[in-house]
């Protein structure tokens, strides 16, 4: 019944460094700005459906993975291993990543940090693979 997500909130305290990161690692051309009085926030489109709505103001220090509030991360997707592949990239040039690669086997995941310091991944789901297709690594 559901389609993925449709938007996660985050905070900056720049709007104009965190969509300029957007755009030049993501190619994200989809912005739209918005004032509500003296609250600016904007919209990125990611996906067909999914936005990540940024408020700027000032956003708490980031903290150990687990210990940084309800969300705790944000991970984006890609089709195309290819388009993996070259973010990958992307995001080690700008300095964002290593690169280093986790392969959770029916997934690959590259971690970055946004230009808040905020924790994110990457991902390629494996064509053709389902959660059913994972190991229980626990």
């Amino acid at each position: 019944m559901l389609d993925g997500f449709n938007h996660v909130a985050i905070l900056t305290g720049d709007l104009e460094r965190l969509e300029g990161f957007y755009r030049d690692v993501f190619d994200v051309a989809d912005v739209r700005r918005m004032d509500d009085h003296g609250l600016r926030h904007c919209l990125l489109r990611v996906g067909s459906s999914s936005v990540l709505h940024a408020f700027e103001q000032d956003a708490p220090a980031p903290g150990p993975i687990f210990r940084r509030g309800r969300v705790d991360h944000l991970a984006l997707n890609v089709a195309e291993r290819d388009e993996f592949d070259r973010l990958r990239r992307r995001l080690v040039d700008v300095g964002a990543s290593t690169g280093d690669v986790t392969d959770f086997g029916v997934l690959l995941s590259v971690t970055f940090e946004d230009p808040d310091g905020m924790f994110c991944e990457l991902c390629w789901m494996r064509d053709g693979a389902t959660l059913a297709d994972a190991t229980d690594s626990a």
